[in-house]
Formats: C-alpha cells, structure tokens, sequence
C-alpha cells in the first residue's frame, strides 16, 4: 500500500526524495544507462587485440578484412561501428577462451 497510492507508483520513494531533491529529479521520466563501448573500443588495448590481431580470426567466421575496415572507420571517426565491433570482439575472446581451455584439458 506504500508503494502505490493513487495509481501512482513509488510513491512513499517519490515523497522521501522531495525533502532532498528537487521536484524536477525526483519527478522526471526514466531514462536508459548507456554503456561507453566506442570509448572501450579506441581505448582498451585488449579490446584492440581482440579486434586486430590475425590470430583471432583463424576461424574464419568473421572476416578479418572487413573487421579491419569497420575498426579503422571507427577509430578515425568516419564512422560508428561500436556494436559490431564489439559483438565480435566478444565472439573472439569468447572463442579464445573455449579453444584455449580445450586445448589444456
């Protein structure tokens, strides 16, 4: 009942911060978190490794050619290849690793 009062919901949350906050905050609408993967992308060096490095692509289900075109785009700033870029650079770290713990089992 604290939770809901007048089909408004969080409300007693929604009281409490207005002795702190102004109405503004306490009353705007929700917003996303956004992740700073193109930032990761240019800065991480392990991220680049993943991206750049031939040897992650031997299994040849990602072309290394066009990933070489979408990283150097993006690190240039022609372009905003931060999603692809990193699902494949997630896709080889993660390869890398299944590999690589089959190899020493």
């Amino acid at each position: 009942r604290y939770k809901i009062r007048y089909f408004r919901t969080k409300w007693l949350l929604k009281k409490i911060a207005s002795n702190f906050l102004p109405a503004g905050i306490v009353h705007r609408k929700k917003r996303g978190f956004t992740v700073p993967i193109s930032r990761w992308i240019k800065k991480s060096d392990l991220v680049r490794e993943y991206l750049a490095n031939r040897c992650f692509f031997k299994h040849e289900f990602v072309d290394y050619n066009y990933t070489q075109s979408l990283l150097s785009d993006h690190l240039n700033n022609k372009a905003d290849n931060a999603r692809l870029l990193w699902l494949i650079f997630i896709f080889n770290k993660w390869l890398h690793h299944v590999v690589s713990s089959d190899v020493s089992n």
